[in-house]
Parts: C-alpha cells; sequence; structure tokens
C-alpha cells in the first residue's frame, strides 16, 4: 500500500550558513520557476541575506525578480493560508531551520499538501543535534551547489 507521505518528493539539503543555503537554492527555484510555486518557511528572516546575494549574483532579470517575489521571511502562519489556498498547485516547500523547526513544521503540512507537493528540507551542519548520515537515508534526493 503506497501512502500520501511516500508520494510526496521529500529532498534535502545540509548547508554551512544562509548564505550557502540560498546559493544551493537559486538554482534549484530558477530551474522549476515553470513547474513550482516556491513557499519558504524559515525559523530565522532571510530577506536581508537574499537581498545581498541578489547583489552579488549574476541573473537574468526576470530570475532575480522570481527569487525577489519569494517572502523570506518567518510568517508561517501566512505561509500556511497560501498553501491552503494553493493546495491544488504544484508547489516547492522549502524548510529552513532547526531539526526541530522542521520536524514542527513538516507535522503541520501533513494532510494540507498534495501528491505534486516537493518538500526541501533544509539543514545547518553546524547544529550539534544532526546525524547527517542518518538524516540523508531519509530522503530521495540531496540537494547540492550547483554552477548558475
Amino acid at each position: 500500500m503506497i501512502t500520501k507521505e511516500q508520494n510526496i518528493n521529500k529532498k534535502c539539503l545540509f548547508c554551512v550558513s544562509d548564505y550557502h543555503l540560498e546559493m544551493i537554492l537559486l538554482p534549484y527555484i530558477i530551474e522549476r520557476k515553470e513547474e513550482f510555486k516556491a513557499i519558504v518557511f524559515t525559523e530565522n528572516n532571510l530577506e536581508d541575506s537574499i537581498n545581498v546575494l541578489l547583489t552579488k549574483v549574476n541573473l537574468k532579470k526576470e530570475d532575480k525578480k522570481i527569487i525577489e517575489n519569494i517572502d523570506w521571511n518567518k510568517n508561517d502562519s501566512l505561509k500556511f493560508e497560501q498553501i491552503e489556498k494553493m493546495k491544488n498547485n504544484k508547489l516547492s516547500i522549502i524548510i529552513n531551520g532547526s531539526y526541530n523547526y522542521i520536524e514542527l513544521i513538516n507535522k503541520k503540512l501533513e494532510g494540507t499538501i498534495n501528491q505534486s507537493t516537493e518538500i526541501v528540507d533544509c539543514f545547518h551542519i553546524g547544529s550539534p543535534d544532526l546525524d547527517i548520515s542518518e538524516l540523508s537515508k531519509k530522503y530521495n534526493c540531496i540537494l547540492n551547489t550547483k554552477k548558475i
């Protein structure tokens, strides 16, 4: 029997800083811009660091606009409302934060997302409570840094 959870495409990434996280996410988001709408849950606001990063990378104006239009701030309740309104669309949900925060958001998402949803759990490798080798076994794919 295939459960709903097994049909959802789960990915993860491991990063050392917010900038590293964003550098991994930029190509991922841009490659899927026609296919998925990205929603970012983050434990800490990332708007300032993404704005700095966008001034330093060489992207097309239309791609920068896509990245700028994503809400990189911590406002989980608003993002759950967005998901509820868009539950029939293809979504890419990115969750960034501590292990406990990622688990909390994933639990809240259960039953509210459809099978065409991709979830990317973003772990910071400096966290002492992470066992990267065990965590990586739970995911279909691990995102890495790519050339933009």
